[in-house]
């Protein structure tokens, strides 16, 4: 009997570590952003400020969450760092003049309200809202 509980705790651990790593993030548009698909190192290029239009010239606006486990994926997923050293990128870029990093906000729905609302906005979230019109972008 000990030996089932372990092995139904330890099945119920790993499951909820592999939901976790598996949660998927969806890079988000406002819906009139001439790009529909970005290529990862796009995407990245975005977020390090050195990407700064669309294909048509508009001007990209790029929004973040301040912290929490979608920014941590879409840090590690799309930007190849972990929040703190893009943090850290950030930091130095303004201590040293190259730029302002991007708009940051505390939830999911105040990104995903900025990014309907803003011409040229792109941001992420761990769903595609029903409620805003915004473009879900395709990533290669």
């Amino acid at each position: 009997m000990r030996y089932i509980k372990n092995f139904a705790f330890m099945a119920l651990f790993l499951a909820s570590g592999a939901i976790g790593w598996s949660a998927e993030i969806f890079v988000l548009a406002n819906k009139n952003v001439p790009d529909k698909t970005l290529e990862r190192e796009s995407i990245e290029r975005i977020y390090l400020g050195k990407k700064s239009q669309w294909s048509d010239g508009t001007r990209i606006v790029p929004v973040v969450l301040k912290s929490g486990p979608t920014h941590s994926a879409f840090v590690k997923k799309f930007l190849d760092r972990d929040a703190s050293q893009f943090s850290t990128f950030w930091k130095q870029a303004v201590f040293t003049g190259r730029g302002m990093p991007p708009k940051s906000f505390e939830t999911e729905a105040e990104l995903i309200e900025f990014v309907s609302d803003t011409p040229g906005a792109i941001g992420y979230a761990s769903f595609i809202p029903m409620s805003k019109p915004v473009s879900r972008i395709a990533v290669k």
